[in-house]
């Protein structure tokens, strides 16, 4: 708590998810060391992945080293991730400073029901609404980037003000 002066919260509520991103994890696994373009990754990813933005998204973690393509994340940890389960230690806390919570419209990540419950957790939250879908940062950067400005700097003006 007293390391963190303000919070970001991206198109996710304080709940525990079941697991539902196994296709995009399927993708992260394949080998991509023997193809010469990126190109050629992609149609072979959507053969896996049928959504060319997700795909697209998701290559963005390729990386081109002199022995080939690679993915330059730990997928093997991000999949044992237990999707949120360790909010639940957080029971009966609150983080009390402020905090922007980004909804993104065509995503049912957060819905109207979790509005209390990151109030509850969050009592000093503001909950905003882009066009988008849950890879908001990705296709909408320029509203996403716009808004995680504005929340930075005014409350670094606010900050500046209260010392």
């Amino acid at each position: 708590g007293d390391k963190i002066d303000q919070l970001i919260v991206v198109d996710i509520a304080p709940k525990i998810y079941p697991p539902h991103h196994q296709k995009e994890f399927e993708v992260l696994k394949t080998d991509v060391s023997t193809f010469q373009t990126r190109s050629e990754i992609e149609q072979h990813l959507l053969k896996i992945h049928p959504n060319a933005e997700i795909v697209k998204f998701l290559m963005m973690n390729l990386e081109k080293l002199p022995t080939g393509y690679h993915w330059k994340i730990n997928t093997k940890a991000l999949e044992k991730g237990i999707y949120l389960q360790e909010i639940l230690e957080f029971e009966n806390k609150q983080f009390n400073k402020k905090t922007l919570f980004i909804k993104a419209k065509d995503s049912n990540y957060i819905t109207e029901e979790d509005y209390s419950l990151i109030q509850t957790f969050f009592p000093q939250s503001t909950i905003i609404e882009l066009e988008g879908n849950h890879w908001i940062h990705y296709t909408n950067t320029k509203s996403f980037l716009n808004n995680v400005i504005k929340f930075i700097n005014h409350s670094c003006f606010i900050h500046k003000f209260e010392k």
